[in-house]
């Protein structure tokens, strides 16, 4: 099947790296990029480098519906920096690192049918993708695309996995009662509703009760798992929803309660703190419930 890869890309294997001759760093490529044509847009977002992988979402879309997609990444085979794109989730197809500069790169495959040849340029603020390959009478078939950063404030998906990120590592901090480290993750007028009911309104007040509780219930783990969250298009501002267990031998035997929370985040000189949560219990078994 001929696939035309409107990918834009923007990797470094080794995330503020040097890199080197045969693997340049390509850091600068990393945004949310944009273009509109006749009514249709084409966008690619790709998340900072994680490990020696880099991963990266395109989407073309109208204001009705979404008519492509594609899951994209950079990685290191054999060596050499591969470009990989799976178009609607298909199986993937690799382009091999051939040629790159200052501000430039390309990957080629020539046993692809179409493209066989993929390119990235930045211009400043621009940044252009071109697929080119083999066409009818002997020609070349050009595709080029020309992005600049999306101007819309959209949900991103790098926040997202920053806020699930934090979430987890709340989660190991209680794991491992460690209440200053819980208050890491804390904004500094932060409010929560307890599962009982119960308010407490300050970060200083959540940390002592956090101490007295790990103090009190050495075994003590509660474990909260976002089901959705939501960026503002607005506001520096973030929801999330989940559910959430504890668990704890009580002084008359093991209980176990839970039930769904909320949260509210907010973005603070760059970091995402929670802000205010909301946790309801809807369950709990054990003698001292």
């Amino acid at each position: 099947m001929r696939t035309v890869i409107h990918a834009v890309f923007a990797f470094s294997v080794f995330a503020g790296g040097e890199g080197s001759a045969d693997n340049p760093t390509l850091d600068w490529m990393v945004g949310h990029w944009c273009m509109e044509k006749q009514g249709t847009t084409t966008e690619e977002l790709w998340l900072r480098p994680a490990g020696d992988v880099m991963v990266g979402l395109g989407r073309t879309r109208t204001p009705a519906e979404t008519t492509g997609f594609e899951y994209l990444r950079i990685v290191e085979e054999n060596g050499v920096q591969s470009f990989v794109a799976q178009p609607g989730g298909k199986p993937a197809t690799r382009f091999a690192q051939t040629g790159s500069g200052t501000d430039w790169v390309r990957f080629e495959n020539p046993e692809h049918d179409f493209p066989q040849r993929i390119e990235y340029r930045r211009d400043g603020g621009k940044l252009q993708a071109t697929a080119s390959g083999p066409g009818e009478a002997g020609t070349d078939n050009v595709f080029v695309f020309n992005y600049t950063p999306c101007e819309s404030v959209q949900p991103s998906i790098e926040d997202i996995e920053v806020i699930k990120s934090l979430r987890i590592a709340s989660n190991q901090a209680i794991a491992r009662h460690d209440a200053e480290a819980v208050a890491s993750f804390l904004d500094e007028d932060y409010v929560i509703t307890i599962s009982t009911g119960a308010i407490e309104r300050s970060r200083e007040a959540a940390v002592e009760s956090f101490a007295a509780h790990f103090a009190e219930f050495p075994d003590v783990v509660y474990v909260r798992t976002p089901s959705d969250i939501t960026v503002s298009e607005a506001y520096p501002l973030a929801i999330e929803y989940g559910t959430w267990t504890g668990t704890r031998t009580g002084h008359n035997g093991p209980l176990e309660n839970g039930g769904k929370y909320t949260a509210s985040w907010r973005k603070v000189d760059g970091a995402w703190k929670i802000h205010s949560e909301l946790f309801v219990g809807l369950y709990c078994s054990g003698a001292d419930c």
